[in-house]
């Protein structure tokens, strides 16, 4: 018992590189490099050392077990092995709920939930079992400390989930809550409405926002701003796509994108706009097609380069190209730790 719990902590709490003797430390070992290896995208090496680590760890409670074979899901997955994982997935949870005294005794209960709920989001995902992903997303979620690694993992999946299952508005609520409801300043300039366009989307208020774009996009059409027109249309209808889409209005936002792409048809946030409302009408190749054309996104926000990678990914994992979302989800990781180290 104690054995295979002090396994079970070197495990949670990530790398060891040291501790009792008798807590395993080859298999501890072959943990860390397995972990390695999914880092860098080694999904073989992972494989062949989890399956290792299970087999040597001689784990005698059901929190190691089920750790260690919900670590196996999470590769098979990423190699596209949706079946296997999802077997490997099931049996984890089964030997967790069995087990949920022990983990609770230990204090492992939120991680591991967490973990394991995350990863069965995901399966269910990429198996095309949308509400079954909202509802183990949400699980995960709920079990996770708001903030952590696992708990913004679960976000993103329930995010992808509800957009998919038509339920946009949802799905872009869930990583960006409404603040508050905007309230619109008094008639001013032009560029005065299209500052409050962006300043209703900031807390939230997208319906609000939709609605200041189309006003300004109506005065454009006046003859008083018939100089700035042309210049003015693309941003406009990029943002009045972006707004309609978080409001969960994905047709009039795949409109708005197609006429914004017919003015500038250069615009590589404008083309991100159209893979948005794309991916939310489940029309994954034509969001994947304007997604190729982006993904090298120089002149974009840092925000819109990991929107572009993050989309590309779960876009490819819904069209079963699993090598081509293990190399997004490298790129992410890659910007992430780049950012943190630019901090």
């Amino acid at each position: 018992m104690w054995k295979g719990l002090v396994f079970s902590l070197a495990l949670l709490g990530g790398p060891m590189t040291s501790g009792p003797s008798w807590a395993q430390a080859s298999s501890v070992a072959a943990f860390n490099q397995a972990q390695a290896a999914y880092a860098r995208g080694d999904l073989k090496t992972a494989l062949e050392q989890y399956a290792y680590v299970e087999r040597a760890s001689g784990a005698e409670d059901g929190v190691t077990l089920a750790w260690i074979e919900t670590h196996r899901a999470e590769v098979l997955l990423a190699l596209g092995r949706v079946n296997d994982a999802k077997a490997l997935s099931d049996n984890a949870r089964n030997v967790l709920e069995q087990s949920s005294r022990a983990a609770r005794s230990a204090g492992l209960t939120p991680t591991l939930v967490c973990f394991a709920d995350r990863v069965t989001a995901n399966i269910e995902f990429a198996a095309h079992r949308f509400e079954a992903a909202i509802d183990w997303a949400k699980s995960a979620r709920s079990s996770a400390v708001p903030g952590s690694e696992c708990w913004s993992q679960s976000v993103l999946t329930l995010h992808y989930a509800l957009r998919v299952a038509g339920q946009g508005r949802e799905g872009w609520k869930s990583i960006r809550p409404t603040t508050g409801v905007y309230t619109r300043q008094p008639p001013g300039s032009l560029a005065d409405l299209i500052n409050e366009v962006d300043a209703a989307a900031g807390v939230g208020d997208h319906a609000q926002s939709a609605l200041l774009a189309n006003e300004a996009l109506a005065a454009l059409e006046t003859p008083r701003f018939s100089s700035v027109r042309k210049a003015a249309r693309p941003s406009l209808l990029e943002a009045l796509s972006r707004a309609q889409l978080r409001a969960g209005h994905a047709a009039d936002a795949l409109a708005s994108a197609q006429a914004a792409m017919r003015e500038d048809p250069t615009s590589k946030v404008v083309r991100l706009r159209l893979a948005e409302a794309l991916f939310d009408q489940a029309r994954w190749r034509e969001s994947q097609a304007a997604l190729d054309a982006v993904n090298a996104c120089g002149d974009c926000s840092r925000v819109d380069q990991l929107a572009i990678l993050d989309l590309s990914r779960n876009t490819a994992i819904l069209l079963g190209q699993f090598a081509t979302a293990e190399r997004q989800r490298l790129a992410l990781n890659a910007m992430l730790v780049r950012g943190a180290s630019e901090r």
